[in-house]
């Protein structure tokens, strides 16, 4: 293989990893079961530097990934070390965050997946619950 081919090749792995890095940190974050418009207009509302859907599909099929100022901001947004989330180094998303933050991302990934009705009806036992707990 050629030296550019070889320089290709890691390229397009650290392109793939960065994906899975980055689908990893949406999912823990909550936000694993969006498409790419949904994430950049999310990204959009967080971060100065917009971005279009287009690019997050890109980044999400490792075809490419986001400049530094971009990725420092997506990092931050979704609670994780940057430099996990470039390199596969430091903290990993789900180290970052403390336990009940996961639980709390689970917990509202499974609700978002109900009825208007289920949600509803949760809405008024967690209402139920804190006024309870408020006396």
């Amino acid at each position: 293989m050629t030296k550019n081919g070889i320089v290709f090749d890691v390229v397009q792995e650290e392109r793939r990893a960065f994906a899975d890095r980055l689908r990893q940190a949406l999912t823990i974050a909550g936000y694993g079961d969006l498409g790419p418009a949904a994430v950049a207009r999310l990204y959009n509302h967080h971060c100065p530097a917009k971005v279009s859907h287009h690019a997050v599909l890109k980044w999400l099929k490792g075809e490419s990934m986001p400049v530094q100022h971009r990725l420092i901001c997506l990092a931050d947004w979704l609670q994780c070390d940057s430099q996990w989330l470039r390199y596969g180094t430091g903290t990993s998303a789900s180290e970052a965050l403390p336990r009940s933050a996961k639980e709390d991302s689970l917990l509202l990934r499974d609700l978002s997946k109900l009825g208007d009705d289920a949600k509803q009806l949760i809405a008024v036992l967690v209402s139920a619950m804190l006024s309870r707990t408020e006396h």
